[in-house]
């Protein structure tokens, strides 16, 4: 599994230079991302702090483009339809068959593009136009989109939360800062976990650095409006990253293994697999190419690596973002031994016992024996 960075083209490096100049003042924030559930939750507070987004950044901010991942469904909808009647407009890249399966997209969204894979979906709202240098027609659709240099996580499931640690191992120039809204302390096994990693070694801190964490929308555009009154902080050019895959993560016959240590690449890269996994039997549609689901265990290694994770993957089950039959597919264990004794037990799923897409989930099926 590859995971790598992107090295900037001689046309890439010019328009850095442009960013560079146009950050070196205030005002820099012209655009920002958002991430959020395709379920509502089961708080009434979470679809409100959703419905909020728009009035926040109207208000309090002078920003008025943001890119997002096109769902309409749940808290994204709701999201992105008060930014559209707060005259905040919208750009979205979405997988190619949600964008068919929605339909036409509502006033308010200048740009809509279609993409082949959840990573390029990513760099698209995070770079604009830069991440479709190969392909014209999107890119023409993009020509006035130049990228987002700010995002935003409101409280959601699986693929919030990978949306989230890609965006923390990004790179565009800027230092692309994050705020994280959570309503009752939805965030703080994330936050548990991030600093975990910078204060035992795993990272050296610039990553948990970028975010800042916010009880509420109207605080969380404050926020904005306070980064963007001051100049960009700005980054070096992106350097290759090592896959590390192998080096971390153990396949066996019916489960993958995570040992502590993995990096937030690594750990991104399962999180994409979990939101894969999540809607996977759309009809007439699938993200799969093999025949088994493989489920996935974190092993802390006996130093509690994971356990913040395991806290926040719990806050997306008991919080209604994640239906609590999608917890076969993924495990924590304590020590080493209990995470090899538990890849034992488990058994992989076909595609189909997985049940419909998790905004209709049901009790998945007994897993496949093959």
């Amino acid at each position: 599994m590859n995971v790598s960075a992107d090295m900037p083209t001689v046309m890439q490096r010019l328009s850095l230079a442009l960013l560079y100049q146009e950050s070196a003042k205030p005002g820099w924030l012209k655009a920002f991302t958002f991430h959020t559930g395709s379920k509502e939750g089961n708080d009434p507070k979470y679809k409100e702090q959703a419905e909020a987004l728009g009035p926040a950044i109207a208000k309090h901010t002078d920003i008025r483009l943001a890119a997002f991942g096109g769902g309409l469904a749940g808290n994204m909808g709701h999201a992105a339809e008060s930014c559209i009647e707060h005259d905040i407009r919208l750009v979205s890249a979405s997988l190619a068959f949600f964008l068919a399966a929605q339909g036409e997209d509502p006033e308010g969204v200048i740009a809509s593009v279609a993409v082949d894979n959840m990573h390029k979906r990513m760099r698209v709202m995070r770079n604009g136009r830069r991440a479709l240098k190969t392909d014209l027609v999107n890119f023409f659709k993009m020509r006035k989109f130049n990228g987002t240099q700010a995002a935003i996580s409101l409280p959601g499931g699986f693929g919030t939360i990978e949306e989230t640690l890609e965006q923390l191992v990004s790179r565009n120039g800027i230092v692309n800062r994050h705020v994280m809204v959570g309503y009752d302390g939805y965030w703080d096994g994330l936050k548990h976990f991030l600093r975990g990693c910078s204060d035992n070694g795993y990272r050296d801190g610039s990553d948990v650095k970028r975010i800042q964490y916010r009880p509420d929308v109207v605080e969380m555009a404050k926020t904005l409006a306070d980064w963007n009154s001051k100049p960009a902080v700005m980054e070096p050019d992106a350097k290759p990253v090592k896959n590390q895959w192998d080096a971390y993560v153990k396949e066996t016959e019916d489960a993958l293994i995570v040992r502590a240590g993995a990096p937030l690449t690594v750990i991104s890269e399962l999180y994409t697999l979990l939101t894969s996994y999540d809607v996977s039997n759309i009809p007439g549609q699938t993200l799969f190419k093999k025949s088994k689901i493989k489920p996935i265990i974190f092993d802390s290694g006996g130093i509690g690596y994971y356990d913040g994770l395991e806290q926040q993957t719990d806050m997306g089950f008991k919080s209604g973002f994640v239906h609590e039959g999608r917890r076969v597919l993924l495990h924590f264990s304590a020590e080493s031994k209990g995470a090899n004794r538990h890849a034992k037990q488990v058994k992989a799923f076909r595609p189909d016992e997985l049940g419909v897409k998790h905004a209709e989930a049901t009790e998945p099926k007994e897993p496949c024996r093959a």
